[in-house]
């Protein structure tokens, strides 16, 4: 069964195929997505992988925001919460890395200026230069 939401590209929840209502306006596009979606749903291994990369779809993701909740590593639609496992890897990867350049660079840079009574000297000097 096809479901017309509101957010997101398209996805297969138990059984069902939600798919975003405004694919409708790109009808090669909605072909092509619920091909695929279909082929998630005879439990084809590894789908995403062997699909090649689709121009159109992308085009389609960056100038619709509502799409963008797509990439969200968790999504709640009525009372379900679903999980996304691809999106979540990707996801602790980012704060991983967002970790990684404020312990490595932000917060040595804010000890530095924290412990040295320098930069105030230099604001002071700053002010009355200009």
């Amino acid at each position: 069964m096809i479901k017309l939401i509101n957010h997101g590209v398209a996805n297969v929840i138990k059984g069902d195929i939600y798919i975003n209502r405004k694919l409708k306006k790109y009808p090669r596009l909605y072909a092509k997505i619920i091909a695929h979606e279909r082929k998630h749903l005879t439990n084809e291994e590894h789908i995403d992988l062997k699909e090649p990369f689709d121009w159109e779809l992308f085009k389609f993701i960056i100038t619709t925001p509502s799409t963008w909740s797509q990439f969200l590593p968790v999504w709640i639609s009525g009372r379900k919460i679903i999980y996304n496992n691809i999106m979540m890897a990707f996801f602790l990867v980012l704060v991983y890395i967002v970790a990684f350049i404020f312990i490595g660079f932000i917060d040595p840079m804010i000890s530095l200026f924290a412990a040295c009574i320098l930069p105030f000297y230099a604001w002071g000097l700053a002010k009355w230069l200009f």
